[in-house]
């Protein structure tokens, strides 16, 4: 996929320099936040900045399309300008980096399962997700993007906004939703029932895996950590059945469920991972020493 930043909408050095958050700005932010989990909304008692999330009305011109990297489609608006907020919003990554952007934190997609899970009700969530979605959007030109996963629609908007669209030529389903869903939370909930006294991350590394063999799409339930990027390469150059990845995936002494090997170390090296199994880092630097 070749990326762009799409066509950018903030027309100005200054414009687009109002919505990254300065060093002196974090700094300030960090000294008075409250943290609930990994984040965390500061009001800041002024205006410091643009924030690239705005609503959306019926007669939006709307743009779906990836950001680079991510698993599922994000919506986006055209013509429209970032608007100025007095709130800085900070994440705290695995590495205990922060990161900062202006505004109020977001719901995630409703195609991130992950973070969906992580919130404790995946289903209220979702709906939380879904309606926010609908009435919102980046800004066009804000995030890089996947060009070839650009598309359009109507001004008549799709109520979830992660459905079906239609364009003159040809219907396009981007998310498929539905199916995917329940491949996703049908692997997951199997890899809990073999083992329900493991981490959730075991299981969705499992779920991923799997997700991804049978779909050829990526995403799912966060990641894609160690387990799930080793042994989803192990399937897919096997070129196992759907029954014979499932057994391989589920073997507990597999690339899922067993020990970290040599397999999984020779893999980070590699690639970037991320929502791994607690202790599964401190392994891999063993093999390093």
């Amino acid at each position: 996929m070749s990326k762009v930043a799409g066509i950018n909408e903030l027309k100005t050095t200054t414009e687009i320099l109002s919505t990254v958050v300065s060093i002196e700005l974090k700094k300030a932010a960090l000294a008075q936040a409250t943290f609930i989990g990994q984040t965390a909304t500061v009001e800041m008692g002024r205006s410091v900045g643009l924030c690239t999330i705005v609503t959306t009305a019926k007669n939006s011109s709307i743009v779906y399309t990836k950001k680079v990297g991510a698993a599922g489609y994000s919506r986006f608006v055209k013509r429209r300008k970032p608007i100025p907020t007095s709130k800085i919003s900070l994440i705290i990554t695995r590495t205990g980096d922060h990161l900062a952007f202006f505004g109020e934190l977001a719901p995630a997609a409703p195609w991130d399962e992950w973070a969906l899970l992580k919130t404790g009700n995946r289903e209220a969530a979702r709906k939380v997700s879904e309606t926010f979605w609908a009435n919102h959007a980046f800004l066009w030109g804000s995030q890089s993007v996947e060009a070839e996963t650009r598309f359009s629609v109507s001004a008549r908007d799709r109520s979830r906004g992660y459905g079906q669209g239609q364009r003159k030529d040809k219907k396009i389903i981007f998310s498929q939703l539905g199916d995917n869903n329940k491949i996703l939370s049908s692997a997951y909930n199997l890899a809990r029932a073999n083992y329900p006294q493991r981490h959730p991350a075991y299981w969705a590394a499992f779920a991923n895996s799997l997700f991804t063999y049978m779909t050829s799409w990526a995403g799912g339930y966060g990641g894609p950590s160690v387990r799930e990027h080793t042994a989803g390469k192990q399937i897919r150059r096997m070129k196992y059945s759907w029954n014979a990845a499932t057994e391989m995936l589920l073997d507990p002494n597999g690339l899922v469920f067993g020990p970290i090997t040599e397999s999984h170390v020779r893999c980070v090296r590699g690639e970037k991972c991320f929502d791994d199994v607690p202790g599964d880092w401190d392994e891999i630097k063993k093999f390093w020493r």
